[in-house]
């Protein structure tokens, strides 16, 4: 029961001004404002969103979807987002949706890069390797060398362990950048959701 500072006159329940005298109380605590909020658990989310962004970027086809703004990358940070609001509905912060979205697209590149040693294996084939020599014969002669040197090694069978390390360094990067922002898209929709 709150009471009015100035004449002391009980004050209905959720009003902040007195009906006596008209003096402006503040606004009753609730017994929620003074709970300390739980701490957060960011290594579930992040590791759940860090696997759906690592596999479907490796999985042949299904990557292409890639090209669309990093879309599996942003839904990789975003899952982890929405994850992460579980523990504290509605309580999420901006900053909380973009670190549990570095983590999922730090987790997201290493879980990339392990998937795509075996689908390397099974997609290049001597066939395939035959084939892609074959179309870079055809290049015309003012084409440069390194260049196709390098896309002949890309499909070359077994695994290139300089392009599986390029590839996880620019996935450590891109992935953290597009999974942040996936992280605090996904706060910003489930806050305008709270508002609602």
């Amino acid at each position: 029961m709150n009471q009015c500072k100035q004449c002391g006159a009980t004050l209905p329940e959720d009003s902040n001004i007195c009906l006596q005298c008209g003096t402006k109380n503040p606004a009753p605590k609730s017994d929620s404002d003074d709970l300390p909020q739980p701490e957060l658990d960011f290594l579930k989310p992040a590791l759940a969103g860090g696997a759906l962004l690592g596999v479907l970027s490796a999985i042949p086809y299904v990557r292409a979807v890639n090209v669309v703004c990093c879309a599996w990358v942003l839904a990789g940070g975003a899952l982890a987002s929405f994850l992460l609001n579980k523990q504290r509905p509605g309580g999420l912060k901006y900053g909380d949706g973009a670190i549990v979205g570095v983590f999922a697209g730090l987790m997201g590149a290493i879980i990339g890069g392990i998937v795509s040693i075996p689908v390397r294996l099974l997609e290049n084939t001597a066939a395939r390797f035959a084939l892609v020599e074959q179309q870079m014969s055809s290049l015309p002669p003012n084409f440069p060398p390194f260049l196709k040197d390098m896309i002949l090694d890309a499909a070359r069978p077994g695994i290139n362990f300089t392009l599986l390390l390029v590839g996880l360094v620019f996935g450590l990067v891109l992935n953290s950048i597009f999974a942040t922002a996936g992280g605090a898209l996904m706060v910003a929709i489930l806050n305008r959701k709270k508002t609602d």
